[in-house]
């Protein structure tokens, strides 16, 4: 018993420091995101830091789309990464559950919403640049975006994945809707705590400027 118990000890506390690496690389690369998006100036340190990031990160977005006919603009990078890092985020808590049928539910729909979710990020950027001013914004970068488009692709890449997946649980699975709004709740809680630290990050920054 006492050996199960330290496993168990073991396991959650390996759980919560990878939980931390991951809500930290999530806020890094939201930072990235804003400060690419935004052209927020930043000190040598925030800036050597972010720079690091993205030697890091960005080369395997390059590897990995090698096919594209463009190549993406750091923001859409970080846009993606960020995308990939908060679906973690709820697939870890999916993962969690502790039914086979209910979990593979869950992880399906949450899937198919991700899905939806980074199509419509790719229109929101594509299209109205296409359209309207011939540009590839996919390749331009996210700062060419009028304003109200910035804040529709934010509310499309982390906030409509989570509440349509809640929704479409409670319609195909209303016995199994509190599992999936506790999933909501706890991406909610991290994308806030990821929020939270980049709006810190930045207070900093401005402080030190």
């Amino acid at each position: 018993m006492q050996v199960a118990s330290a496993a168990g000890v073991a396991r959650r506390e390996w759980r919560f420091w990878i939980w931390a690496a991951g809500a930290l690389v999530s806020a890094v690369s939201l930072i990235s995101l804003i400060q690419h998006a935004f052209d927020v100036g930043m000190t040598p340190l925030f800036a050597e830091a972010l720079a690091f990031y993205r030697a890091l990160t960005h080369p395997l977005f390059d590897l990995a789309l090698f096919w594209l006919p463009f190549r993406l603009a750091g923001s859409v990078k970080d846009l993606l990464l960020t995308m990939f890092l908060t679906w973690a985020i709820q697939m870890r808590y999916f993962w969690s559950l502790p039914r086979d049928e209910i979990r593979a539910h869950l992880l399906r729909v949450s899937a198919v919403y991700r899905v939806v979710g980074l199509a419509g990020a790719f229109a929101i950027i594509y299209l109205p640049g296409k359209l309207l001013l011939g540009t590839n914004m996919l390749s331009e970068g996210l700062g060419a975006m009028h304003p109200y488009m910035q804040v529709a692709l934010f509310l499309v890449v982390f906030i409509a994945p989570a509440v349509g997946a809640w929704s479409a649980v409670l319609v195909a699975r209303p016995d199994i809707a509190i599992l999936a709004r506790q999933g909501a709740i706890f991406y909610i809680y991290n994308l806030a705590i990821m929020c939270g630290v980049a709006a810190l990050v930045f207070a900093l920054n401005y402080q030190a400027s």
